[in-house]
């Protein structure tokens, strides 16, 4: 028995359509599945025992600021740091982009319960920074590498596609030296932060 043309192609085109709408349905998926965004304010301190501070064991005030890209295994933040330091201290503003790492996403895989959501959330950040250092009306700049890491603790339920996160963290800049006309600023020794942060 002799198939006629139409009937010969008719399983190549049922195959194409089918091939058609799996990529269209991929295509579908892969705009509404994106990376998380992250924003990130708070404040915390600031331990710099550089000269020539005159109180070098007690904190100063500083502030904080990030907004990064992703939630998995790995992301990217842009942040800042700014102390509030007075006259006769110096005066730190800093500007990062840090490569952030969660290994933790690794073990724990997509298991429930809190604490899980909070060892997922736990993340190392490293990458070049630059510091503006002031003190009164002289000013210069340090370049460098900045070191940290932070964890989340979220608020909310974990199946949100929004969520609100107190985050707490450290860093640490290890930069050239700056010049302040006979003052020689180098690193701090530590900054600590208590953040708000918005997942969404």
């Amino acid at each position: 028995m002799r198939l006629s043309p139409s009937l010969a192609f008719a399983p190549v085109l049922v195959a194409a359509s089918l091939f058609a709408a799996g990529m269209a349905r991929a295509d579908e998926v892969s705009l509404t599945v994106r990376p998380r965004f992250q924003v990130a304010v708070g404040m915390g301190a600031s331990i710099d025992r550089a000269p020539p501070n005159p109180t070098p064991g007690r904190p100063l005030p500083a502030f904080f600021f990030s907004a990064g890209l992703g939630d998995g295994f790995w992301g990217a933040d842009v942040r800042s740091f700014g102390n509030g330091a007075s006259q006769s201290q110096v005066s730190r503003l800093s500007l990062e982009i840090v490569a952030a790492v969660r290994p933790l996403v690794l073990v724990v895989g997509a298991r429930e319960g809190y604490l899980f959501r909070v060892a997922r959330s736990l993340s190392v950040t490293v990458g070049p920074a630059y510091e503006h250092v002031s003190q009164r009306f002289n000013a210069d700049g340090r370049l460098g590498a900045v070191l940290g890491a932070h964890v989340d603790l979220p608020i909310g339920y974990a199946t949100a596609r929004k969520e609100l996160r107190v985050r707490l963290g450290a860093r640490r800049m290890f930069g050239a030296h700056g010049q302040l006309k006979e003052l020689r600023v180098g690193d701090s020794t530590l900054e600590l932060a208590a953040q708000l942060a918005f997942v969404f």
